[in-house]
């Protein structure tokens, strides 16, 4: 108890603990994520039935519920962020973008939001960023510098930590990114699919076999 309570006093007596966690050659460069998050979509959420029933069974059970805020221990429906998180942006309500929430989280083990404010600094839109467009920029002395988002033209727009919103699954070797719910299960998925593509394929040449046996 006497070493802990000793490594726990040293620990708070630093700034930061991102000079011991960020290796030197990190620093200040964009980490690319696993990018599977396109593979894991198109294979898994768009050809798979299974895995999306299920992501779509979680996406719309976590997008249903009412939501309130707590205050002084009384539960209540007017307050500034419930009308912000029931409205996120002109183009999406409070179940679109929980659902959208969870299936980018489900899919590629993370999510983003970009939180646009008021001239005050008051939050006023949220809008949710494609996980794969999105990097994450270490810093030395933040443990993240900035994130920065890469709409398709090569040109990443840095974004300010405070401005972003990044839910994440837990990954045991990452430090940045989430790991995908559909790593562990991506072999069985590569093999359903297989399947169903073989036996497609045998009906379309009426049953012939592809190939012949002497």
């Amino acid at each position: 108890m006497g070493l802990l309570r000793q490594t726990w006093d040293s620990v708070r007596n630093v700034s930061s603990f991102a000079p011991i966690a960020i290796p030197a050659w990190q620093t200040g460069t964009a980490q690319n994520n696993d990018g599977k998050y396109l593979s894991f979509a198109k294979e898994g959420y768009q050809a798979n039935e299974l895995v999306y029933a299920g992501i779509e069974e979680l996406a719309s059970s976590a997008a249903e519920p009412h939501m309130q805020v707590k205050m002084s221990g009384q539960w209540r429906d007017d307050h500034p962020m419930l009308t912000l998180l029931n409205r996120p942006n002109p183009f999406m309500d409070r179940f679109a973008f929980w659902a959208n929430v969870i299936m980018h989280l489900y899919i590629g083990g993370n999510a983003y939001a970009l939180i646009v404010k008021s001239g005050s600094g008051r939050p006023v839109e949220l809008w949710l960023m494609r996980p794969d467009r999105v990097q994450i920029v270490p810093s030395k002395t933040d443990y993240i510098a900035r994130y920065e988002y890469d709409g398709g033209d090569g040109r990443p727009t840095p974004l300010p930590v405070g401005d972003v919103i990044h839910w994440k699954k837990r990954s045991p070797t990452d430090d940045f990114y989430g790991q995908s719910p559909l790593l562990a299960g991506s072999g069985r998925i590569d093999i359903d699919n297989y399947m169903k593509s073989f036996v497609s394929t045998f009906f379309k040449r009426a049953g012939i076999p592809v190939g012949m046996l002497n």
